[in-house]
C-alpha cells in the first residue's frame, strides 16, 4: 500500500525528489529500497524502535559518548535533553519476486536523543503497569488477556486460555524484574534514521516533528471543530460544511504561529468562544472575558483584548479592520 501510494502522488502530481516522513511502522527494507533506489534517489526520515533494535545499536544508545546538550557542548549528567548522531551503513533485506530475500546496503544517518520529560512521563506509565503485574500474580482470577493489557510482559509464566482469553490456572507466575530493568534503560530516548546524510540533526528531530503535526491536524478537524459527524446530506451543503472546518483550521494554525505555538488548537479555540461582549448600558459594551491567551491572540493579531468597554462604533471599527 506504501509503495502504490508514494507511486500515484509522484504521477499525479509530477514531483521530483521526495522525502517520506513516517513512523516506525513504515521502516522495512522493502520500503527503504523502494525509496532509494533508482534515478530519482528519494528519501526517508523514520522513527527507529530502541528497544526492537540491535544489540550494538542498544550499545550505541546507552554510551554516553559523543552525546551533547542543546547548547551544542558535551552533555552534562544532570542534564535534561542531549542528542548525538553518526552516519552508518547498514544492510537490509529486500523482497525477491521469487520470494526470497536479499541483503542490500544503505548509507543512513541515525540520530538518537534523549529527554527528561519523556523518561519521567515513559517512567510514570510503566509504575502503572507495574502495579498492575503485581496484582496479576497476586490475584490472577481478577484478570484476562484484555485487561491486563500492557502489565503481562512484566510477568513470567502466565498463559492465557485461546478461547476465552481468561488467564490459565495453576502457574507459578511470578514478576520479571530483570524485564522491567531492561526497559527502564531505554526510558527517554528516541531514534530517527534518514537518508539524508548531510541534514543537521536539529532539522531531522523537526522534519519528523511536522509528521505530528499532521496527525494533530486530524485530530484538532475531527475533534475541535466538530468536522464529523456531518449532519447535511446534499453534496454542496457537505462541500461547505468541509470548507468551512478548513478555513477556521487556517486560521487557528495562523493563529498559533503567530503567538509562537505556545498553546494548542483546543485552547485557542475555547478562547475565542469566550470572548464575547454585552449591552451594559445605552452605547456601551462590556466584554467580561481576559486571559494570557486572549492577551497573546489580541497582540498578535493587533487587536486591543485588554479593554472592558467598547462603544458600538469601536467594535465596528475593529471587525472593518480585521476584514481587510
Amino acid at each position: 500500500t506504501f509503495r502504490f501510494v508514494i507511486g500515484e502522488v509522484r504521477r499525479k502530481y509530477g514531483t521530483g525528489r521526495i522525502v517520506v516522513v513516517a513512523d516506525m511502522g513504515i521502516i522495512t527494507g522493502d520500503n527503504i529500497y523502494y525509496l532509494t533506489a533508482g534515478k530519482n534517489m528519494n528519501g526517508y526520515v523514520f522513527s527507529f524502535s530502541v528497544r526492537g533494535a540491535t544489540d550494538a545499536f542498544k550499545q550505541y544508545v546507552l554510551d554516553d559518548t559523543s552525546y551533547v546538550g542543546l547548547d551544542g557542548k558535551p552533555a552534562k549528567e544532570n542534564t535534561s535533553f542531549k542528542i548525538k548522531s553518526r552516519r552508518i551503513a547498514r544492510d537490509i533485506n529486500v523482497s525477491l519476486k521469487s520470494g526470497g530475500k536479499v541483503k542490500k546496503v544503505v548509507y543512513e544517518k541515525q540520530v538518537v536523543f534523549w529527554a527528561k520529560k519523556y523518561a519521567d512521563k515513559a517512567a510514570a506509565q510503566r509504575s502503572e503497569l507495574a502495579k498492575k503485574a503485581v496484582g496479576l500474580v497476586e490475584d490472577p482470577a481478577k484478570y484476562d488477556r484484555a485487561t491486563s493489557y500492557g502489565a503481562a510482559k512484566y510477568v513470567k509464566d502466565m498463559a492465557f486460555d485461546k478461547d476465552t482469553g481468561e488467564i490459565v490456572m495453576g502457574r507459578k507466575a511470578c514478576f520479571d524484574y530483570d524485564k522491567l530493568s531492561e526497559d527502564e534503560k531505554y526510558d527517554g530516548y528516541y531514534s530517527l534514521v534518514t537518508s539524508e546524510l548531510d541534514m543537521a540533526d536539529s532539522e531531522i528531530i523537526d522534519t519528523y516533528r511536522g509528521l505530528w503535526e499532521i496527525e494533530e491536524t486530524f485530530k484538532v478537524t475531527k475533534g475541535t471543530l466538530e468536522a464529523r459527524p456531518v449532519y447535511v446530506s446534499r453534496k454542496d451543503r457537505i462541500g461547505a460544511h468541509f470548507l468551512t472546518c478548513f478555513i477556521a483550521l487556517v486560521i487557528i494554525r495562523i493563529i498559533g504561529k503567530k503567538t509562537g505555538r505556545k498553546y494548542s488548537a483546543e485552547k485557542i479555540v475555547s478562547c475565542l468562544n469566550s470572548i464575547s461582549c454585552s449591552n451594559e448600558q445605552d452605547n456601551i459594551y462590556l466584554f467580561d472575558y481576559r486571559s494570557k491567551i486572549s492577551d497573546a491572540i489580541g497582540s498578535a493579531l493587533g487587536i486591543d483584548f485588554t479593554k472592558k468597554r467598547l462603544r458600538r462604533q469601536e467594535i465596528k471599527n475593529i471587525l472593518a479592520e480585521s476584514k481587510k
